[in-house]
């Protein structure tokens, strides 16, 4: 088998190892936990939605419709594991401040809308790598067992994939990315056993 492919294939259910074992202490999980499980699932059935399952603009669709979801859910999950009264109203309103960027970058800035926004990914990707290199700086100054914390792994999976990434994003629109898009998998590949370490930090609260 090709690399790439095999590496295509290995990134896309790899998501399942952190979604099981979170669903195997299901009932130990604390509530944030839970919600991350559910965001996970989501990102499993967008990526599994190739063609023929779904045409080629559903499937652009699927993504650029998957990618405001990503953004949204994890600003708000952010403000929720990290209890920052001082950033409240910074994280609400930067939700409704990507949902208008995100319709900016595909339906005022694009031309056509048959395709993706590297404007969007790579922009969204420095504010999301951003917000949790802060967090991150936060819960090292506030908690000593770091290592016990889920919330710890999810910001450092979160902070990891998207300062990676974001040096692949900028090539959405080029056909460099074929060539290199094997690096995002096994960014992803990485990421998803970062967020198993989270799943394993067992709390009964959240």
């Amino acid at each position: 088998m090709d690399f790439n492919l095999f590496i295509r294939y290995a990134s896309s259910f790899a998501i399942l190892i952190p979604v099981i074992t979170g669903l195997w202490n299901y009932r130990r999980q604390g509530v944030n936990s839970k919600y991350f499980i559910y965001f996970l699932l989501a990102g499993f059935i967008a990526d599994q939605l190739h063609p023929p399952i779904v045409g080629d603009f559903a499937r652009v669709w699927v993504f650029n419709l998957y990618v405001l979801f990503e953004v949204v859910f994890l600003i708000w999950f952010i403000r929720r594991i990290s209890k920052n009264i001082e950033a409240e109203k910074f994280y609400r309103a930067g939700i409704y401040i990507m949902i208008g960027f995100w319709l900016a970058a595909h339906f005022i800035f694009r031309k056509e809308i048959h395709g993706f926004s590297s404007i969007f990914s790579s922009a969204t990707a420095i504010i999301i790598s951003c917000i949790a290199a802060y967090e991150l700086l936060r819960i090292t100054q506030r908690e000593e067992n770091l290592a016990a914390l889920p919330e710890f792994w999810f910001l450092t999976g979160i902070f990891f994939y998207f300062f990676c990434a974001n040096f692949l994003f900028g090539f959405l629109q080029s056909e460099i990315l074929t060539k290199i898009w094997f690096l995002h998998n096994i960014i992803n590949i990485i990421t998803y056993l970062i967020y198993t370490k989270g799943f394993l930090c067992i709390r009964s609260k959240p």
